[in-house]
């Protein structure tokens, strides 16, 4: 397990997996062949998806939940106040102005706004982006990582106190406990032979009565 995970860590490219993609569709962090952009380049800490336009706009050609992705630029830092965002990559439909910033958590690789901050022409837009989100699979799947997230941190604790609470019992008794089993797997077995026994007798008589009836009988 070790070596496949080192051997797939140095040979493929696990940033991939979580990369968030602009408004051009070209991935943060990466080249337009989705190759990780080198250190000096200019470009290459912006990683993470900061969406500049929430104002959902229902109407014809590019309006609704495509135009709030196209608006979507690649920054270095999620912005943590109302103030400007100057520091991004350009693409086709953002190219280089300021734009307004709005208060934001990060949320894997994308800048996910504070609900409670959020301006109320931004509302709509969000509801839409989160619902785009969670019908994708991989939303989807981060989602129920996230609702199971507790019950995995409770059994990161559980796990080695029911261990050693398991390794305490078999340092006492381990010889009672070892015949408790014993005993308890071959009344199991002796109960479930009854039971299948009795069943079958059972069957038996409904089949000697459904004869004795006529019921499935060729005439």
């Amino acid at each position: 397990m070790l070596f496949l995970t080192f051997y797939a860590n140095k040979h493929g490219n696990p940033d991939l997996m979580f990369a968030s993609t602009d408004g051009d569709s070209y991935m943060c962090g990466f080249d337009r062949e989705n190759v990780r952009l080198p250190r000096e380049h200019a470009d290459f800490d912006k990683t993470k998806l900061f969406i500049s336009d929430l104002t959902f706009v229902n109407g014809k050609g590019l309006s609704g939940i495509k135009r709030i992705f196209k608006s979507s630029v690649c920054v270095k830092e999620c912005p943590k106040s109302d103030s400007s965002v100057t520091e991004y990559r350009i693409t086709s439909e953002v190219t280089g102005k300021a734009l307004e910033g709005y208060k934001t958590h990060t949320l894997l690789n994308l800048c996910a706004p504070n609900a409670e901050d959020l301006k109320s022409e931004f509302a709509d837009g969000w509801k839409m982006v989160k619902a785009s989100i969670l019908a994708s699979p991989a939303g989807s799947f981060l989602n129920d990582m996230y609702l199971s997230s507790r019950a995995m941190y409770t059994s990161f604790v559980t796990a080695p106190v029911y261990c050693f609470f398991f390794i305490f019992l078999m340092s006492k008794w381990s010889e009672p406990i070892s015949w408790f089993i014993i005993i308890a797997v071959q009344l199991g077995l002796i109960g479930a032979t009854g039971g299948l026994f009795y069943m079958r007798g059972e069957e038996a008589k409904l089949r000697q009565k459904n004869i004795d009836s006529g019921i499935g009988v060729d005439k």
